[in-house]
This record gives structure tokens, sequence and C-alpha cells, in this order.
């Protein structure tokens, strides 16, 4: 049986440690470039024997919510890129971005226990599917967790921040909220 949606690090990691591994984790940041485009859909094509299934378990890792990856990038070209530029240009990043401000049903303070690598429990039931229903802070989480954003376990239906630049971005926004009520106040 394969895994065809958030498969296990278990195959990159084995590249990894192979010696003839070259790091290609730059197409990452392309592909954070051209999500939400019209140039989402990419086909890498390259000569028979050149790393394209490499390529792709590494794309498959690092978007898999089905593993923490983060320590399989650290040392690699795709930890000196900002995931910044994706998060914050998104309109998804802007409406969520009021809700952590004004720290929606704890939403703020849930962000801030993720922060030191908790886990959130959440309910996934009560999602509609789509961004004008929010009714509190599963409902957040959940769309999180549908953009990639947060990571989900289903066998104790938590949360948990996926990477360490997602937890960069977190941090910057619970900074810039809590900066914004500062001066409000």
């Amino acid at each position: 049986m394969g895994f065809y949606v958030n498969p296990p690090a278990d195959a990159f990691k084995a590249i990894l440690r192979s010696k003839t591994y070259i790091d290609k984790s730059g197409l990452i940041a392309y592909m954070n470039q051209v999500l939400e485009t019209s140039r989402m859909l990419t086909c890498f094509s390259r000569p028979r024997r050149f790393g394209k299934s490499f390529a792709a378990k590494m794309l498959a890792t690092y978007y898999s919510r089905g593993a923490d990856s983060r320590e399989l990038f650290e040392d690699l070209e795709i930890s000196n890129h900002r995931f910044g530029d994706y998060w914050t240009k998104t309109e998804t990043y802007e409406s969520l971005k009021t809700y952590i401000d004004m720290n929606y049903d704890g939403l703020k303070d849930a962000i801030v226990d993720l922060l030191g690598e908790k886990r959130c429990r959440i309910d996934t039931g009560t999602f509609q599917n789509d961004m004008t229903s929010l009714s509190g802070k599963d409902d957040i989480f959940t769309l999180l967790v549908h953009l990639g954003y947060l990571a989900y376990d289903m066998e104790t239906e938590e949360v948990f921040i996926p990477n360490e630049e997602v937890r960069n971005e977190f941090i910057r926004a619970i900074r810039k909220a809590t900066l914004y009520k500062s001066i409000v106040i």
C-alpha cells in the first residue's frame, strides 16, 4: 500500500544519507513563489538519472503534513530562504491576522503554546471548508492545516507547527499583534 497524501519522511531521510545526494532544495523556494498563481502546475523535466525522483521525494517531504521534517532541511539550501515571502503575502494570512490580533477564541494564546512546541487538540468537524464561516479557534487551525501552515496528527487530533520556517512566521505574526495592541492601548 502506498502513501499518496502526506507521506512520511522516510524516503527522503534515506536519500539524505546517501553520498550521491545533491541539494536541490532551492526548488522549494521556487514552488513557494508559484503556489496559488497561474503557474502552480509545474513540470520538472530532466534527463534520465538526473534526480527527478529525489526532487519529488524532497518536495513531498517538505510539504507533507505526515511528518515533522524540520530537522531534515536545516542544513540544506532552503534553510537560507525565508518562508515569509509566501506566508505573509497571501490573502489568507491577512484574513487570519485579524483573528490573531484580537486573540479570537484564544487563538493567539494557542499559537504561543504551539510555538513552545506544544500541540493543540482541535475538532476538525466544525470546519465548513471556507473562509467566511470561521466560528472559532478550531476552524482557524483546521484552515491552517488545509493550507499547510500547521500539521495535523490524526491519531491524537492535535495540530503542531511543522517546521522552523513556519514557526518563525508565527513568531512574527504574534510580535506584530502584540506591537499593534500596545500602540492602540
